[in-house]
């Protein structure tokens, strides 16, 4: 893993952060100063990867995703679960995407009334490695691998570390 991407989640709390999300995909240089990373798997690579993780029985489940959004706000119907999410920040390496965020959950009636939601719908079947690192396939194009930040990060890292020698 990068020093760089360790040293951030390491320092989670002096970075007012509590979630990463790490995406596998590659970088599209549009132009000199526009660079697009894109999350779209070749369904070869998704489908080698998703083997090798079944390979290693970890607790998984499939389920529908509808989810909301609207600004920071997010609302997850599958989990019925209110988040507000802020201090984004993103790093590019080794055709991964790490994103970095405060993940805040709110009340109902805190989450915006605004009537022209983003809904997103997403076929998801997801790999439990422990309580804090999650795998997502994401509608057999996208795959994200989700870890909360907290005491546990130590721990963390090894497994992260270990997940990225079965990355193709």
């Amino acid at each position: 893993m990068n020093k760089q991407i360790e040293n951030t989640i390491t320092n989670y709390k002096s970075k007012n952060i509590n979630k990463l999300d790490i995406y596998i995909g590659n970088t599209t240089i549009k132009n000199k100063d526009v660079t697009i990373f894109n999350k779209k798997l070749d369904l070869n690579i998704f489908n080698t990867f998703l083997n090798k993780v079944i390979a290693k029985n970890y607790n998984s489940k499939k389920y529908n995703q509808r989810l909301y959004h609207y600004n920071t706000n997010y609302y997850e119907l599958f989990s019925k679960t209110y988040l507000s999410k802020h201090n984004f920040s993103s790093y590019e390496h080794n055709s991964n995407l790490f994103v970095t965020y405060l993940e805040s959950k709110l009340e109902n009636y805190n989450f915006s009334c605004h009537k022209n939601y983003h809904i997103l719908e997403q076929s998801i079947n997801a790999f439990n490695i422990n309580n804090e690192i999650s795998i997502l396939f994401i509608n057999n194009n996208q795959i994200k691998i989700s870890i909360i930040l907290n005491h546990n990060i130590d721990l963390s890292i090894k497994v992260l570390n270990e997940l990225f020698t079965i990355t193709i």
